[in-house]
């Protein structure tokens, strides 16, 4: 039985070519799934938690499966989530998976399943022929304290996507999304895991670029000065990235870009639309040396890390902005083999 449509509180416009749509996909995910948890343990004297889910203890698994029908003329169709793994008896709000399947142009511009009704593309895969082959995601293990595995490969399988290209074309968004974080950023946030990775690439087996990159992204939100309109706020912490892989978007050079070396980082010049910042997460002044085998324990001071970098339009004070969600992400362009784990996930605020 599926756990019903993806709520649609979160109303984000979006730009086709400029912008990416997985940007727009994760901030729905986030943001019309938030309130999941009446209230959260502490994780110590002075943290509070700050997921439903630390540990992935218990936790739900749903996955975007398709669409819903719109309600008007002018409203988007919502993604719809079909199918569960899990502990799915819970009052929380699941974990969600979703895949983006995006032209070089980061937009569905000419693809098989295009439809002016879907402003976000969240399940550009077949979950019956598709879950467990080129792409696959589940918790394995002790149920209240499971690993969370999210894999992809566009090596071993080259089939044509619903999108109509091949997997091996444009960019490969896979990711898992916890909607029930949600905290003022005013505050000490933290997120702490234990993280272990396997990647590969064989540029020969494609003709234009192969490469990947491993991620940990968070929605930050707050209200820019006006006429600007904007809420949405993404950083995203590369834990891996292949050589090139920035280069490869063809991004111009954006003068509110240049605080620090960003691996990649975008905003709207009128205000619209997101703004997006994307570090390597070996730069940072909090970061460990990830292992070539086992687990590497990653710690990241979320709060600090947002409020340091130069936004185009921050708030006036850290009290008026928020963290609405998490999401943990494999991206691949090309002929890429992609494996991550996760455990001992906990999110937390107060003291450090």
């Amino acid at each position: 039985m599926g756990i019903g449509s993806v709520c649609k509180r979160l109303r984000l416009r979006h730009q086709v070519v400029v912008l990416n749509r997985r940007y727009l996909s994760a901030a729905i995910i986030i943001g019309c799934c938030l309130s999941a948890s009446a209230g959260f343990a502490r994780d110590g004297a002075n943290q509070a938690g700050l997921t439903a889910y630390p540990d992935f203890a218990q936790a739900c698994l749903a996955f975007t499966t398709g669409y819903g029908l719109a309600a008007g003329d002018n409203t988007p169709r919502p993604p719809t989530l079909g199918r569960q793994r899990g502990q799915c008896g819970s009052q929380h709000k699941p974990l969600v998976f979703s895949v983006t399947h995006e032209n070089s142009a980061n937009n569905h511009k000419d693809s098989a399943n295009y439809d002016q009704k879907i402003r976000s593309y969240m399940a550009d895969y077949d979950y019956d022929a598709d879950m467990g082959r080129w792409v696959s995601a589940d918790l394995v293990g002790n149920p209240n304290a499971p690993t969370l595995v999210l894999a992809l490969d566009t090596v071993n399988f080259r089939k044509q996507n619903v999108t109509g290209w091949p997997l091996q074309y444009g960019h490969l968004f896979a990711g898992i999304n916890d909607p029930s974080v949600s905290a003022p950023l005013a505050q000490p946030i933290t997120v702490e895991f234990d993280l272990r990775i396997s990647a590969d690439v064989k540029p020969r087996l494609y003709k234009g670029y192969s490469g990947q990159r491993i991620l940990l992204g968070v929605l930050a939100d707050w209200a820019e000065a006006p006429p600007r309109s904007n809420r949405a706020h993404f950083i995203e912490f590369d834990f891996s990235q292949a050589a090139g892989y920035s280069q490869s978007y063809g991004d111009p050079v954006r003068p509110l870009c240049q605080d620090i070396a960003y691996d990649r980082c975008f905003y709207d010049v009128d205000g619209k639309y997101a703004e997006g910042r994307e570090l390597s997460f070996a730069a940072q002044p909090y970061a460990t040396r990830l292992k070539k085998r086992g687990w590497t324990h990653i710690r990241i001071p979320l709060s600090q890390a947002i409020q340091a970098l130069h936004w185009v339009s921050p708030p006036k004070t850290w009290d008026e902005a928020a963290l609405k969600g998490l999401y943990l992400a494999i991206e691949s362009e090309g002929a890429t083999r992609t494996k991550l784990e996760i455990k001992g996930y906990r999110v937390y605020g107060g003291g450090l």
